[in-house]
Parts: C-alpha cells; sequence; structure tokens
C-alpha cells in the first residue's frame, strides 16, 4: 500500500466504524480504548509519534494478507473474492473493509455466503490462539463484518508465516451480539459526532502508558504518576519507542514460557510412569520421581543434628555423615523433574 492509498483509505475510515474500530468502542484488552479511538476519529493530533503507527506486525499482515486468503481458499475449497468498503444499508455511519468476500459454494457443507478475516500471527501468539481461540477483539470484528454485510456466518484464517502452518474457523452469527455491537457504535459515533468523549481509561492501565495520547487524555494524572513511579528521574519521552519494544517482546516471552509449560505437562502425562524413554533421532526424555529428606520430622525427632545441617540444608552432607537417618527420613518425594537429553 502505498503512501497515498493509506491516506486515502484512513481518510476513508474517519467517516465511521469499522470492524478493527470495535476491540476500541468496547475497550477490550489489551489495546482497546474508546478515548484513543476518539481522537483518531477527530482527527487530533497525538502527543507524539503518530495517530495511526504502523507496526511491523500490521505490515506483515498487510503484505501476506494475499497468501493467508490462497491457502485458505485452497484448504476449504471455498470461493474468496475482494470487495471494496462496505456500509450497513440503514447506518451508514457502520463500515467494514472485509478481507474477503466468501460465495456460497455448492458442494460444501456451508450454504450461503460469507465473510472472511485474515491474520498472521508471529509462533508464540499463533499457539495461543491455537490453544484457546480467536480473541475477543478478533471476534467482536467478525460479528460487526457480518452485521454490516448481513451474512450468516463468517470465519478467520491464520498464518503463522515462519513455520507456514494455517488455522481456520468458522463462526456463526450472533443476532444479539450484533445488536449490542450496533448499539454501542451508534451510540460512539454520535459521541464522535457532538461529544463528549468517552470516559478515560486509569492511568495506571498499561494502554494509556504506549498510547500517542495519554498527555492530553489523562493530564495532570498522568503527569503525576509518573513523577510517583520515578520521583527524581528525567523525563525522556523519546525512549518511548524502545520501551514499547521492550514491553512487546517482554510479552511474547511471556506466552513462550506459558506455551512452553503446557507442552511439558503434556509431555509429562504422555510420559506416564515410564522413568526412561528415547525418541529415535532426537534423544532420551528422563521422568524419575526424586527422594528428598523429611526434614521437617527430621527437626522434630533430631534437632540437635537438624541444626548442624540446616544452613541450606546440606543434605549430602548430612547423608555422609548420618547414613543410619538416610533410611529413616529419605523418602520419595512429590517432585519428579522432567529432563530431555539431546541426540548427539
Amino acid at each position: 500500500m502505498t503512501e497515498a492509498d493509506r491516506a486515502a483509505f484512513l481518510a476513508e475510515r474517519r467517516t465511521g466504524i469499522g470492524g478493527s474500530d470495535i476491540q476500541h468502542v468496547f475497550n477490550i484488552e489489551p489495546w482497546g480504548c474508546a478515548r484513543l479511538l476518539f481522537y483518531q476519529k477527530r482527527g487530533t493530533d497525538p502527543d507524539r509519534g503518530s495517530a495511526s503507527e504502523v507496526t511491523g506486525a500490521m505490515v506483515r499482515g498487510q503484505k501476506l494478507e494475499d497468501l493467508v486468503a490462497e491457502e485458505y481458499a485452497e484448504r476449504t475449497g471455498r470461493t474468496v473474492r475482494r470487495l471494496a468498503m462496505l456500509r450497513h444499508q440503514q447506518h451508514p455511519e457502520l463500515l467494514v473493509h472485509i478481507d474477503r468476500f466468501i460465495d456460497s459454494t455448492p458442494g460444501t457443507p456451508r450454504a450461503g455466503n460469507g465473510v472472511l478475516e485474515c491474520k498472521t500471527a508471529a509462533r508464540e501468539v499463533f499457539f495461543k490462539i491455537k490453544r484457546e481461540g480467536m480473541p475477543d477483539g478478533y471476534i467482536f470484528q467478525l460479528q460487526h463484518a457480518m452485521g454490516v454485510t448481513d451474512v450468516k456466518w463468517g470465519s478467520f484464517a491464520l498464518l503463522w508465516p515462519d513455520g507456514w502452518q494455517v488455522l481456520w474457523w468458522d463462526l456463526e452469527a450472533d443476532p444479539k451480539l450484533q445488536e449490542s455491537i450496533r448499539v454501542e457504535a451508534l451510540k460512539f459515533w454520535a459521541l464522535v459526532e457532538n461529544g463528549p468523549a468517552p470516559d478515560r481509561l486509569p492511568p495506571e492501565d498499561a494502554r494509556c502508558h504506549r498510547c500517542p495520547f495519554s498527555g492530553q487524555c489523562q493530564g495532570a494524572a498522568m503527569e503525576e504518576l509518573m513523577r510517583a513511579a520515578g520521583a527524581g528521574a528525567v523525563v525522556d519521552r523519546t525512549l518511548g519507542p524502545l520501551v514499547r519494544e521492550f514491553l512487546d517482546t517482554k510479552a511474547l516471552v511471556d506466552e513462550a514460557e506459558e506455551i512452553h509449560g503446557g507442552v511439558k505437562e503434556n509431555l509429562k502425562a504422555a510420559m506416564g510412569d515410564r522413568i526412561l524413554v528415547e525418541v529415535p533421532g532426537m534423544g532420551k526424555i528422563h521422568y524419575k520421581a526424586n527422594r528428598e529428606w523429611d526434614t521437617v520430622s527430621l527437626e522434630a525427632v533430631r534437632p540437635d543434628i537438624a541444626r548442624a545441617f540446616k544452613t541450606n540444608w546440606d543434605l549430602t552432607a548430612l547423608g555422609k555423615a548420618h547414613p543410619e537417618l538416610e533410611a529413616l527420613f529419605k523418602r520419595v518425594g512429590t517432585t519428579r523433574p522432567l529432563r530431555i537429553y539431546p541426540a548427539r
């Protein structure tokens, strides 16, 4: 998308409430903020940066959209095509730029037309969505698209580019949710046209600290929060992009640890009672329960000996000095560490 095309696209978006705006109307975490959207729709100048900053993830999604749609069509046998921006028949201020329109395809279980949202994600986010399903913001976005286009179903296609894995889900139209979206979006648009601005988020909310409008939105409350958090600190807003990158990558690390923990628990369950398993070409898995000292009972029965070894509980020295106690106070404990030794 050229700069001129993007400028025209953003100008068109400011004429109504689109699918990606719905998360902001409802303040859906982790990004949604009605106040931010209010400033964007009214063309307010930000305190710093750009009101419509283009991130690397956004560029990735735009560049790969055609490929995601192509993969979806191949895997589902459905016919998809582009459409220009669409507006609600009764409420033209409700609009949608759907990624693809799905034509009714004879010979497939799904009857009637549908709408398709194409998404890309890094590995951590991809597997999180695979486990937990699409985030609320995406679901609201697709329901809004179905409501504007008056179709009965929609679909998500999600691509993990590095592993070139594609997931897809169908979603039925939810008339009650669509009505709630319609009502709240129209209320919000009335605020855009006539004011006042929507309520602020609490100034300590993480969304406020990465927002280009945080200063004029929160005003003295934000400055006071910053002073309280770092009394005597030098204020330097130019570090904002690096701090944002740090927080974003930290979120990815946390998600990766969560995914790794889930895989680890699945592997433990698959091991069952087995202690040592070899996986040809990959390595060995060791999963054996540890024998641990019952230090609580030892202290109660032999406090004199316990005191001598209690500093950091030097249990190796304790066992060597008092082998007769090891048989009494060492039991198979509850810890069972999982270790994997890769093949060399």
